[in-house]
């Protein structure tokens, strides 16, 4: 039986998905308070095939009839709940007049004893703000399925040992209780640099691939993707892929998968068609996701009116990687033009900005390009790592010993991405760190972001690395 848990997925203005696991009740005893208006929807995470032979220990469960910019305690009632199933959300408000909309964004946790209390700080940074952020957007590598290598485990086992390691109370469990959560994966999920061979995991190999990839996208649906279908948010659901989009304060919000049906560099290996064996059809091309999600994801960039947000598991603004690289990037991608074509398309012919949260690289930045003919804004945010991997990782938790990243990307490198734009590199860190974000309209003025990145050894706002002096922190009219 998996330990008792309750965490929030997704909370919009009026609803929010809640998961449950340990508790075998078919109908697990919540209480919300303040009390909602409509009765509450359970829903198991992996339906039994008969009931009572394999009794169901996870449940989602959707909560509606919750009012806009409101803080909801919900736990089990006892004598299930204690204080570490107690969980605090907070209903974003209708519109961005008011309080605007808070995000904290995050990537990249390697459950390694040297950084084992990095979870408690990342939340002591957080509410340090003194309310929970509406909504926290974890991007990718919530775990390491791949490190420690463990050659001779079961993949399900394996991962979803990963999954209990990550979520415990000594580690991401209380960060995931306050506040809203939204997931999507990268490629530690599965393995480094997934779906293609990795030189040192036997499982990335031929015979062993398929097999584990399975694995891995039923524990990326049910220990992150499930969470973020909150009542009426749309996507991969039917395909159990968690990309998804919706709108909150009036703010469009679309979060990326470019990992789970992501082909391999020669396109040889499919992972949409892991069910048939994973092997691509004749002639097929490198995708870094499925054609529906793609199709949606171009039309949702067209039909952004306000301000848009996009969540990816990995940055824009990036470097094709080098033949000798272990993971490939956006830019190896088809769909990185397309994407990058539409966003400049639509900020030029003077429609919104965009906000493009992102993780990834063990480098936290902010970086933004203005568009001379409309002023509009093209911004990317990365937050990476909250707690940092290293090769010693691969022998065991105990031996991370890690040391700091250097990036690639440099500011006089920024301005590929969109060309002829003008582009500014505002700051960056190489600490451990969290990212938050703030977007509100002050009255009568333009719609504005505030940006930080906080230091998770100091607690502190981090120092900017790209120039002497000053800390990770600015606001920008959008």
């Amino acid at each position: 039986m998996r330990d008792l848990q309750v965490f929030p997925g997704a909370v919009t203005e009026r609803a929010a998905r809640v998961r449950v696991t340990g508790c075998r009740a078919p109908d697990p005893p919540l209480l919300i308070d303040p009390a909602p208006a409509r009765p509450l929807l359970v829903t198991p995470v992996r339906p039994p095939a008969i009931w009572g032979e394999t009794p169901c220990d996870e449940w989602v469960v959707d909560v509606k009839g919750l009012q806009p910019a409101t803080t909801y305690t919900i736990n089990l009632a006892p004598p299930l709940g204690h204080s570490t199933t107690a969980i605090k959300i907070r209903t974003p408000p209708t519109s961005l007049a008011s309080e605007g909309l808070s995000i904290a964004l995050l990537s990249c946790y390697f459950p390694s004893d040297e950084f084992v209390s990095n979870g408690h700080r990342a939340l002591k940074c957080l509410l340090r703000r003194a309310q929970v952020p509406h909504l926290k957007v974890f991007c990718g590598d919530q775990i390491y399925a791949d490190v420690p290598w463990a050659p001779r485990s079961e993949p399900h086992s394996l991962y979803e040992e990963r999954y209990r390691v990550a979520w415990a109370n000594c580690r991401l469990g209380p960060l995931l209780r306050h506040g809203g959560n939204v997931f999507t994966c990268d490629d530690h999920e599965y393995w480094n640099g997934f779906p293609d061979r990795m030189f040192y995991l036997g499982r990335s190999w031929s015979r062993s691939w398929p097999l584990w990839t399975r694995a891995g996208i039923d524990a990326v649906w049910t220990n992150q993707g499930v969470s973020n279908f909150a009542p009426k948010i749309c996507g991969g659901a039917d395909e159990r892929r968690p990309w998804c989009y919706w709108q909150a304060a009036g703010v469009d919000l679309f979060v990326a998968d470019t990992r789970t049906d992501r082909r391999s560099l020669d396109a040889d290996r499919c992972p949409e068609q892991i069910k048939d064996g994973g092997v691509c059809v004749p002639a097929a091309s490198r995708a870094a996701m499925s054609v529906r999600q793609r199709d949606a994801l171009l039309a949702w960039i067209r039909g952004v009116a306000r301000i848009g947000i996009l969540v990816l598991g990995q940055p824009l603004a990036a470097e094709r990687s080098s033949r000798l690289s272990f993971d490939s990037t956006l830019p190896d991608y088809p769909e990185y033009a397309q994407i990058v074509d539409a966003l400049r398309t639509r900020i030029d012919d003077g429609g919104p900005s965009f906000i493009v949260l992102t993780g990834d690289i063990h480098w936290g930045r902010l970086t933004h390009w203005t568009s001379p003919r409309s002023g509009r804004k093209l911004v990317e945010f990365v937050s990476s790592p909250i707690a940092r991997v290293d090769l010693h990782s691969i022998i065991s938790s105990k031996f991370s010993v890690a040391t700091k990243a250097e990036t690639s990307i440099r500011p006089a490198d920024l301005e590929a991405l969109l060309g002829p734009w003008p582009r500014e590199a505002v700051f960056a860190t190489n600490e451990n760190n969290i990212g938050m974000l703030r977007v509100w309209q002050p009255a009568g003025g333009p719609v504005t972001a505030a940006f930080q990145l906080w230091n998770l050894e100091t607690e502190e706002l981090a120092d900017n690395a790209w120039y002497l002096g000053g800390p990770c922190w600015a606001v920008i009219g959008l």
